[in-house]
């Protein structure tokens, strides 16, 4: 069965995060307020968390780091290309 795409609206990453951490269990933690509060829109499709922080960091230049009890998202240091 299908999961229901991730849907959002001029949403600010730290809502973005919200019902990725809930449909697969992980925590996702944004040190940086500037980046939490940056807005995407769009439908997306992720079966995975990583196919779904993969988008996350090309659409607002994202640097991932899986810890040990939380995934961190970043300003990334160098533009993606």
């Amino acid at each position: 069965m299908e999961r229901t795409p991730f849907l959002f609206d001029h949403t600010v990453l730290a809502e973005v995060a919200e019902p990725i951490q809930e449909r697969f269990n992980v925590k996702i933690v944004t040190p940086d307020s500037s980046l939490a509060s940056r807005k995407i829109g769009g439908i997306y499709r992720a079966r995975q968390v990583d196919e779904l922080l993969q988008v996350l960091t090309e659409l607002l230049e994202l640097k991932i780091t899986h810890q040990t009890d939380h995934i961190e998202l970043r300003i990334s240091q160098t533009p993606n290309l």
